[in-house]
């Protein structure tokens, strides 16, 4: 190389001419101040610093290189690859440039550009054994895997067999679809060459063929070399697992899962899929309890391991052990969405409607003009019956939508509907007619509109009219037939207004007390009293406290008169 001479001398002789500028800076001068800042990950400052020793001197064939490593470190990789073959060609005979180039074109994914590269670096430097493993690499992602056996062969023949040499055996056999073969092969080589990995792979062949006591003896192997390999337990306690056989398997799960150098993906999957199966976690809840914690301390403040824990205790009936663990995630979290969604998501799964409020301002703290959060925090006042608050939360969120997007009636809506939790009818309607004259067929608007207009007996045409159409786009919703038969009832089409709700009961109209408390007046009035006192009494078990039981008792009263 041209220029290698220069990397010889020490950085720190580089002229005072860089900081003074009384002498004149050389390309040698940019190019080991470059190189100084590429060394220390400024990138930027070493870019411009190459470029000026080569505009001084284009023949620099390092400073090629290393502003192709330079723009590497960028993240450009064209540029990379125009500087490294621009150094390439200035000296091919540089094993660095060629293996530079050659790493750039595997790294991003050019296997078919690599691969000749390195096959010509091979014949060059036959050697060099690294050459081989980086190339076997190549092979494996081309699928070509009888190349990569010959090259595993050419290792071997310059370094021997070793562990790794007889693992990336086994490994090319079964891609190969080899399967009994690299079984075949991998024993014989473990008699001459044992490791626990191989030990532990073996155990795995002799678990999939459900013999029990080779893969015990096998993985019992592993752990007599290594105490500490831990997927030797794991395939153990599968093993015990599977014989049913509970005290061992227990005693090596867990030395698996306290293991902080074992996935924590793996061991969250494990338990998902194998653990927390309800009937498992029934007859061992103490143990299941046990491996839960052996997760949360080997791998403390893990979003992973928490929210685990989390889910496992609230579907475990313990709440508040729950909430700790999804609130300890947001505390250690507090920038990460889903740390903030999933507490959130509980809260108002518990109906904690004054923490979900305090959470989501804190949200919205973190996350400015979230708008799934600015929803959330609109219901969660209404919940909580702080109606003027969650409308000025909507008309917030009406001034940074357009006027006449669907999005805007819905906002219209949800206002006409805490208007009217507040006994503010004629706002509540106004805003209806907004929501409507934006799309007249939004059925929650047509629907509400309409069944307060019943409540209040006004307009009642109008009101059928309304709650028609939502029954035409929705013929199944027991809700929407629900408010259409109860309009037509009170306009005294009683008859049809029954056909409606005993359709309503086919759709899921018997799960809600208000529409079996209709059902029921309607069969009152065409005088089927015995089935209209049934379905009262089926509202009442539903919701005690519409007063149903009163209802019943003034109802047979008046039928004594």
């Amino acid at each position: 190389m041209k220029h290698i001479r220069l990397l010889l001398l020490s950085l720190g002789l580089v002229i005072s001419a860089l900081s003074l500028g009384q002498e004149k800076i050389t390309s040698d001068d940019s190019f080991l101040e470059g190189i100084r800042h590429y060394n220390i990950g400024d990138f930027k400052t070493a870019e411009k610093l190459l470029l000026d020793a080569i505009e001084k001197d284009p023949s620099n064939d390092a400073a090629f290189y290393y502003l192709g490593l330079d723009y590497y470190g960028l993240k450009e990789g064209d540029k990379a690859e125009i500087y490294l073959k621009k150094a390439q060609e200035a000296d091919s005979s540089n094993f660095w440039y060629r293996i530079r180039l050659a790493q750039l074109y595997s790294e991003t994914g050019r296997i078919e550009v690599a691969l000749p590269l390195y096959e010509n670096l091979i014949k060059d430097y036959p050697a060099k054994s690294s050459l081989y493993y980086e190339i076997i690499d190549l092979y494996t992602d081309s699928r070509q895997v009888d190349k990569a056996l010959e090259t595993l062969d050419k290792i071997e023949s310059l370094r021997g067999k070793n562990e790794a040499t007889g693992s990336a055996r086994y490994e090319l056999l079964n891609m190969q679809g080899k399967y009994e073969e690299a079984a075949l092969f991998l024993e014989k080589f473990y008699n001459s060459y044992p490791s626990p990995r191989a030990a532990f792979i073996l155990g795995d062949i002799y678990k999939s063929r459900y013999a029990d006591t080779s893969a015990i003896k096998y993985y019992q192997q592993a752990l007599t070399m290594d105490p500490s390999y831990s997927p030797a337990h794991y395939g153990l306690a599968e093993v015990y697992r599977i014989k049913r056989d509970m005290p061992p398997f227990f005693k090596n799960i867990n030395l698996f899962l306290s293991n902080p150098l074992m996935s924590l993906r793996l061991k969250s999957n494990y338990m998902k899929e194998v653990v927390f199966n309800p009937s498992f976690v029934q007859n061992f809840k103490t143990r299941v309890d046990t491996m839960v914690t052996n997760i949360v301390n080997a791998h403390p403040g893990d979003s992973i391991a928490l929210f685990l824990a989390g889910t496992y205790y609230l579907q475990t009936g313990r709440i508040e052990e729950g909430k700790a663990m999804y609130l300890e995630c947001l505390q250690k979290y507090p920038n990460d969405m889903r740390a903030n969604m999933e507490y959130i998501s509980l809260l108002y799964y518990l109906r904690e409607w004054k923490p979900l409020i305090g959470q989501t301002k804190s949200s919205l703290a973190a996350f400015p003009g979230d708008t799934s959060f600015t929803e959330i925090l609109a219901t969660a006042y209404w919940q909580d019956k702080q109606y003027n608050e969650a409308i000025s939360v909507y008309r917030n969120m009406l001034k940074g939508i357009p006027k006449n997007s669907p999005k805007a009636a819905i906002l219209y809506a949800a206002i006409g509907d805490l208007y009217h939790e507040m006994n503010q009818n004629k706002k509540a309607y106004s805003h209806y007619d907004k929501a409507l004259k934006i799309t007249p067929d939004y059925n929650p608007a047509l629907n509400n509109y309409a069944y307060y207009l019943s409540e209040e007996g006004k307009n009642l045409k109008k009101a059928a009219q309304m709650s028609k159409k939502t029954i035409r786009s929705e013929p199944d919703n027991p809700t929407y037939l629900d408010t259409y038969a109860w309009i037509l009832h009170l306009m005294g089409e009683t008859q049809d207004a029954k056909g409606y709700l005993k359709h309503a009961m086919l759709y899921g109209g018997k799960e809600s007390a208000v529409i079996l408390d209709h059902y029921a007046e309607i069969l009152f009035t065409l005088k089927e009293y015995d089935l209209a006192f049934i379905y009262w009494e089926q509202a009442d078990k539903k919701d005690p406290l519409l007063g149903i039981a009163e209802k019943i008792t003034l109802k047979k009263a008046e039928l004594r008169k």
